[in-house]
């Protein structure tokens, strides 16, 4: 998940909520008190695929990869915890004493630690639940655990959802596509299947549970389409990794008449192309080379 810090976003009004019958979070050693500068206070919450600071308020969407921020997320010191998966694959829904409530219900953590170059700026990557419910605001609430004492709340956010918040994952600035046979990251050839990376493509087809990953085909209910230098290309698959807890992938056959050099890409979810941010401005396609 993408961890850097491009930016501090002033901290938004925050709703004091008291959740399921918890003590609001304070600063140590302090009373609980609803207005002071508690613990758990949620920044702001984006897809974690993104750049910090480009859409610091959601949408949210089914089966997405979010990054919360906020200075104080856990009562436990921690520079940078990730989460290790259970024996039967699925992650946890606490990490380092913190958990996140989607609507209630817990959400599987995979990171919780201190981003970028703000040492005050702490992030938790969380994964949405698959049947989010779309038509009305989330509400996103920390519970925080001290290593010996009694959990406390934060104050809720409520986040706006969408049906969809596709973006690319990414490696070195550019979104990640690899050679489904050889897991390489270059050398395509004409004919090959490689796969496209992303987040944020919504419910699935079939049964899923956020934290861990499928064991079948889980393939998303909008309609993903790519093309290459404009020409629409085969595409067999576009749904969730199989193992692999909300990443979702594109399995693309390259068109056997495709020539040696560089080649321009665009993924559509809906009819709309997903934007990824090069050279500082948002574009709706991306490169790759053939050999």
């Amino acid at each position: 998940m993408n961890r850097t810090i491009l930016g501090v976003l002033a901290a938004l009004p925050l709703l004091q909520v008291l959740a399921w019958g918890q003590a609001v979070c304070s600063e140590p050693g302090e009373p609980p008190f609803p207005n002071g500068p508690n613990y758990g206070a949620i920044d702001s919450v984006q897809n974690a695929a993104l750049p910090y600071g480009l859409a610091l308020e959601g949408p949210l969407a089914p089966g997405e990869w979010a990054s919360l921020f906020g200075v104080n997320l856990s009562y436990q010191a921690v520079i940078a915890d990730v989460a290790t998966a259970s024996a039967n694959g699925s992650l946890p829904t606490t990490l380092a004493g913190t958990s996140v409530f989607i609507n209630g219900e817990p959400a599987p953590i995979l990171y919780l630690g201190v981003g970028g170059q703000l040492p005050f700026l702490y992030q938790l990557n969380f994964q949405v639940p698959y049947d989010l419910d779309t038509t009305k605001e989330a509400t996103i609430q920390l519970i925080m655990t001290p290593s010996a004492g009694t959990s406390c709340a934060g104050p809720a956010r409520q986040i706006p959802t969408s049906p969809l918040s596709a973006a690319y994952f990414e490696y070195n600035g550019a979104p990640i596509v690899q050679n489904a046979l050889t897991g390489s990251l270059a050398g395509f050839k004409a004919g090959d299947y490689i796969l496209i990376y992303l987040n944020g493509l919504g419910a699935v087809n079939g049964t899923v549970t956020a934290g861990t990953g499928p064991t079948a085909a889980a393939t998303v209910k909008a309609s993903a389409a790519v093309t290459i230098d404009g020409n629409a290309v085969e595409l067999d698959y576009p749904g969730v990794t199989p193992g692999s807890p909300g990443v979702y992938q594109l399995n693309v056959r390259l068109p056997a008449t495709l020539v040696a050099g560089s080649h321009t890409v665009q993924v559509t979810v809906n009819g709309a192309p997903v934007q990824l941010v090069a050279g500082g401005q948002l574009t709706g396609t991306f490169s790759i080379s053939t050999q």
